[in-house]
Order: C-alpha cells, then sequence, then structure tokens
C-alpha cells in the first residue's frame, strides 16, 4: 500500500511520521514529541555536537596595546584592544571584507600591531598602505 514502505533509516513510515508532526505543530508543543518528530525526518539540529566548532585562533599579543582580539567576519573584520581602565573593547582598526584577500590582509594588519612602539595612528596607516598596494 502507497505510504506504508517503512523508512528503514528512521524507523517510521511516512504516515506516521506525518501523523506525529502534525500532532506536534497543532496539539502539542511539548519538547519530547517535537525530538521525536525531528528524528522521524532526519532533520539535523543547530545546536550541540552537529555544529562544527570554528578553528581556534592563535592569540595576538602586542607590546603595545596589549591583547588583541580579532574578529573575522564577511563583511567587515575588527582588532580591538582591552581598555582596562573603562574595561570594554575599544576599536583599534577595522578592515572592510568586500575586497578579495580579505582574511590575508586582517591577519597581516593583527601581526603588524604586535610590534613593539607603534601607536593607533602608525596602524591605521599600516592598513592604509595594504589597499593601495591590493
Amino acid at each position: 500500500m502507497l505510504g506504508q514502505e517503512k523508512d528503514e533509516d528512521k524507523g517510521l513510515t511516512p504516515d506516521q511520521a506525518d501523523l506525529l508532526l502534525e500532532e506536534a505543530m497543532t496539539v502539542s508543543p511539548l519538547p519530547a514529541l517535537k525530538r521525536e518528530v525531528k528524528a522521524a525526518m532526519g532533520s539535523k539540529s543547530s545546536r550541540g555536537a552537529m555544529v562544527a566548532k570554528k578553528p581556534a585562533m592563535a592569540p595576538y599579543n602586542s607590546p603595545s596595546f596589549g591583547k588583541l582580539r580579532v574578529t573575522k567576519a564577511k563583511k567587515q573584520s575588527y582588532i580591538q584592544i582591552s581598555d582596562q581602565a573603562a574595561k570594554k573593547l575599544v576599536l583599534l582598526a577595522n578592515i572592510p571584507g568586500t575586497r578579495p584577500g580579505h582574511a590575508a590582509m586582517i591577519e597581516k594588519v593583527a601581526a603588524f600591531a604586535c610590534q613593539p612602539g607603534l601607536t593607533k595612528e602608525k596602524v591605521i596607516e599600516y592598513r592604509n598602505s595594504l589597499y593601495t598596494v591590493s
């Protein structure tokens, strides 16, 4: 009979899975039932062990600024420093991510910022010089 073949991987027939899904959506918001339906449908959770962790970044320690926090993103990346007096992060440099080689550029600027005797202006000047070379 159509719709009654057993799905070997999930252990439920398509009709059973449809009934469970319909019940979960209309009758009860019970978490256990929702998990059962997701498992039956082969849905992967967006949390927990299914999510691949980002690779750990090497910490950047600068004699000029202290510990640097590098945030990499597609549209814009940031290098921030910790302001001990205000107990917050302060922007050192931002790198727009629309150019080719964005990831390499953020690495170069972060490595440059780890040199002794720098100011924020020198880091910005170095970042701007990379734009003219690119």
